[in-house]
């Protein structure tokens, strides 16, 4: 359930403040100090807790941000600096808590941490750890990416993700939009496919491992959308707006139970009608959180309504939807078809344009997929056909 992610993430946050803590601490005064046991004993409280009897909790390092899976941690701006600036001196990229996680192991992993020489490696440290009967601790690197993928761009991606997932959850506890929050992720997004986008995409055709697909999906629209946006027009303030519509365009299925959007299986006929109520949903919400004239609601409410208009909601006039609706409509897609979801695995871009070639004319506009295929064939060298 996304409030026991949330409960998972904050929790994860609390008890590395403590371990902080517990370090700094230990520096300036002694281990046999009742703050520093006293933040070692909060510390492996919590994770204990979060990692219960049979689980593992494994926190990575990115460039100097923590991350929990593909969540980064939004511990005070300090607090995550100096923790991943001491494990990254010790050449830690991950950590692994595990079952029966004790004060006494949370002391000795900061003290032989204090131990560990320049010359070391994490394999060092991990030996350390064994010898003083750690077991429940594991450090080490991270899986090497591939290496034609930009650690740039992949960075970028997993932050990406990660804001609008806590974006996201904040609406679903709050009951409205963080439109600062917004726009800071719809302005990263189009800097950065501005400098390269094909670096992006390349990075998010290549990266499946680390998609948690409801906002893997919104962050993979956007750049999708900016891209072929910034094909008809370099205006950077029209393509924010556009990134802020493949951000949101799906924010209704927030309203839709996760057990219908996660079903592996086909969709009964009331649950297919709960489905297509999130383009109104979306569009209502967006309406009452944004001031002034915008095309995220609008392309929120069309994105599925078709060039044809055969789609839903139906329009009760009949006149084309927006061009951005449009445009949104085949990044959407192409972003859905190339990634994993529960009920169907990804397919190869060549093969999802193929695919969508077939629906041109009536799914697709054909002017904006012409520009969208040509776009994707040359940002993933795909040959023509």
């Amino acid at each position: 359930m996304e409030s026991d992610v949330r409960e998972r993430v904050r929790r994860t946050e609390v008890a590395l403040r403590n371990l902080n803590v517990c370090i700094r601490m230990a520096s300036a005064l002694s281990f046999s100090h009742e703050l520093v046991k006293d933040n070692a004993g909060c510390c492996a409280s919590e994770l204990r807790s979060i990692v219960g009897d049979s689980g593992a909790l494994t926190i990575s390092i990115d460039r100097g941000t923590l991350f929990l899976d593909a969540v980064p941690l939004f511990v005070a701006q300090d607090v995550g600096t100096k923790l991943s600036q001491w494990l990254g001196e010790r050449g830690v990229e991950k950590l692994t808590f595990r079952p029966g996680l004790s004060e006494e192991d949370i002391l000795n992993f900061v003290r032989v941490g204090m131990t560990v020489r320049a010359s070391d490696t994490p394999e060092d440290f991990g030996h350390a750890l064994q010898r003083v009967g750690v077991s429940t601790i594991a450090v080490g690197t991270t899986t090497p990416k591939p290496a034609e993928l930009p650690e740039d761009a992949v960075h970028l991606y997993r932050l990406a993700v990660g804001m609008v997932r806590e974006t996201f959850s904040r609406l679903v506890s709050l009951g409205k939009i963080d439109v600062v929050a917004v726009d800071r992720i719809a302005t990263l997004l189009t800097d950065a496919v501005l400098q390269d986008h094909r670096d992006l995409l390349r990075v998010m055709t290549g990266l499946q491992q680390f998609d948690d697909y409801t906002y893997a999906h919104s962050v993979k629209v956007s750049v999708l959308s900016i891209a072929l946006a910034s094909t008809a027009s370099p205006d950077p303030l029209l393509l924010k707006e556009v990134a802020r519509a493949g951000l949101l365009h799906d924010v209704g299925k927030l309203k839709v139970p996760l057990q219908i959007l996660n079903k592996p299986a086909g969709l009964s006929h009331e649950e297919w009608q709960i489905i297509k109520l999130h383009p109104l949903n979306g569009a209502t919400l967006l309406e009452q959180s944004i001031s002034g004239p915008s095309m995220v609601p609008i392309v929120a409410f069309e994105h599925h309504v078709q060039y044809d208009l055969a789609g839903y909601p139906r329009l009760r006039k009949k006149t084309r939807a927006s061009p951005y609706s449009l445009l949104v409509a085949v990044t959407d897609s192409f972003a859905a078809m190339t990634s994993d979801r529960p009920y169907k695995p990804a397919v190869a871009p060549s093969e999802a344009l193929m695919i969508m070639r077939s629906l041109v004319g009536s799914c697709y506009d054909p002017t904006i997929f012409r520009r969208f295929e040509q776009l994707i064939r040359a940002s993933l060298n795909i040959p023509g056909s």
